[in-house]
């Protein structure tokens, strides 16, 4: 059975090992200088959308026919508009090729049919059991830091021990920061993080790939755009290092007081989701990478 050349629905977490993604020349190499107008109104038939996420994918049409259920023919006469696709097998093309849920309501629309992903606010009734267990989980992980992300990155819920971690770094600034704008920004927490770049680098990779869309939208190419407006970004991207890892993930190494903090974090996300928002939703959590940063958060008590 065909599996994708890309990583899962999720990249690494912050400080996950860096992983495979399009370099310069490819079309998320390109994406620093698109507009961060998207129309939704240019949005392509749906034969070249589908052959857009496919070549994205790096599948052949016989590989995705297998995939879906259904011959490379029909592929073939999909993608050149000699063939309208059935509701179902709309669904079933982008389910073969995990596209997100957020991409599949205008791939529906522009196929004739209706959207079938609903998309709610975090904060509404509709997710008040998504809430529960969001909170859940952050007060579950003390004494050690957790926060929630949205697909912009924006940290929009966290845990005591994330608050007063980031208090103590940087006395005066709000919980409700962007995840990007902390680790990127000079005057946050850059000059404290010792490996910025192997985490910088991991971070911005994950970023290009969750941008990685035939019709990528106007807030993540904002986002992207902002980001590389920071100092030295623009060169970190520019490397390409084809070395072996010499670990099994990259940790986040901070400078705390006189003392070294190690750390790795995991990514947490909703199974099977079938909201716009709850799959947008992710939990990032920071475990001690070695003991000393163990003792350190445990000595400093709740």
């Amino acid at each position: 059975m065909w599996r994708p050349r890309y990583e899962g629905k999720r990249g690494p977490a912050i400080t996950s090992q860096v992983m495979d993604a399009p370099e310069a020349g490819s079309t998320i190499g390109a994406m620093v200088n698109l507009s961060s107008s998207v129309r939704p109104s240019s949005r392509p038939p749906f034969g070249e959308a589908l052959k857009g996420w496919r070549r994205m994918r790096g599948v052949s049409q016989l590989d995705l026919s297998l995939e879906a259920g259904t011959s490379s023919r029909h592929i073939s006469f999909l993608e050149t508009g000699r063939s309208n696709p059935s509701r179902r097998m709309v669904l079933r093309l982008m389910n073969a090729l995990e596209v997100p849920l957020r991409d599949r309501n205008p791939l529906l629309v522009v196929a004739g049919f209706a959207p079938v992903y609903g998309e709610s606010s975090l904060d509404g009734a509709e997710l008040s059991q998504v809430r529960r267990c969001i909170r859940f989980l952050l007060d579950g992980y003390e004494p050690y830091p957790a926060y929630v992300l949205n697909r912009t990155w924006d940290i929009v819920e966290a845990n005591s021990a994330y608050r007063s971690s980031l208090a103590a770094l940087l006395p005066g600034v709000g919980e409700r920061q962007n995840a990007l704008d902390l680790l990127l920004d000079p005057l946050q927490l850059r000059p404290v993080v010792i490996n910025w770049d192997e985490v910088s680098y991991a971070v911005l990779r994950r970023l290009r790939r969750q941008i990685q869309s035939p019709e990528p939208t106007a807030d993540l190419v904002a986002l992207w755009q902002r980001v590389n407006n920071y100092p030295g970004v623009q060169a970190l991207l520019s490397r390409v290092d084809d070395s072996p890892p010499g670990d099994v993930v990259v940790p986040l190494e901070m400078r705390v007081g006189d003392t070294v903090q190690r750390w790795l974090t995991t990514i947490v996300t909703f199974g099977t989701p079938l909201d716009v928002t709850v799959q947008d939703t992710v939990i990032e959590c920071f475990f001690p990478a070695d003991e000393a940063t163990e003792m350190a958060v445990r000595a400093a008590g709740p």
